[in-house]
């Protein structure tokens, strides 16, 4: 149960990171020339790139289907949903970043 929990953690903090660049990137819009702006544009750039080449959610993912598959977590069907539907949120997710950067910033 605690590697499961790891690797929950480890795509819930991915994700976060990902729902940030989400929201900086229409704030940088919306204040483009204000230092608010450049830095709502610096932070969400910043972490549209971290999580390019971060395998934290890939690492996640494969400590869930470990967990789920090695142990008798495979009896409980919310782990087992969760195992399933966590790695299509980790790309839906990482997918939204990288078009909101595109979007907003032209396609840094």
């Amino acid at each position: 149960m605690n590697l499961f929990k790891a690797g929950t953690t480890l795509q819930l903090i991915y994700c976060f990171g990902c729902l940030v660049v989400v929201i900086c990137m229409p704030l940088y819009s919306v204040f483009d020339t204000t230092t608010f702006g450049i830095i709502c544009f610096g932070t969400g750039s910043i972490l549209t790139f971290i999580s390019t080449f971060n395998p934290m959610g890939l690492i996640g993912t494969i400590l869930n289907f470990v967990a789920c598959f090695s142990s008798n977590l495979k009896k409980s069907k919310k782990i087992l949903i969760w195992t399933i539907i966590s790695p299509i949120l980790i790309v839906l997710f990482w997918v939204l970043a990288a078009c909101f950067l595109v979007h907003y910033s032209g396609g840094v």
